[in-house]
């Protein structure tokens, strides 16, 4: 009785700070999560049939989000389907120069896609 404690000491407490913090710092970045994963789905509806719609709307999500390397792929195999190799090379350049940025190593599938630079 009477003895003091921290929040720290009390395991359900430190994982709610963690919970807040971790909301602090992505509650800002959800809309812009949530419109990248519905401008993904457009692109993906337009690529057979519009791929320079579907290349634009996937320019338009590096915008908002430019981590995800699927979306960069994406880029770079429409540009190849429109006989675009200079643009596809230039955004490899960006890709790799973002993925240094991150300290990350691009995952096997980009590394093949690089090759067929």
């Amino acid at each position: 009785y009477g003895a003091r404690y921290s929040p720290h000491d009390n395991p359900v407490e430190r994982i709610w700070a963690a919970l807040k913090a971790f909301i602090a710092n992505t509650a800002v970045t959800w809309p812009a999560r949530i419109q990248a994963d519905v401008l993904s789905q457009l692109a993906e509806l337009q690529e057979r049939d519009d791929p320079e719609a579907a290349l634009d709307v996937l320019e338009r999500i590096i915008v908002l989000n430019p981590d995800p390397e699927e979306t960069w792929r994406r880029i770079i195999r429409l540009q190849l389907r429109l006989n675009r190799r200079d643009q596809a090379r230039n955004t490899a350049a960006l890709l790799r120069k973002r993925l240094q940025e991150l300290g990350v190593r691009p995952i096997r599938e980009t590394e093949r896609l690089f090759s067929k630079l």
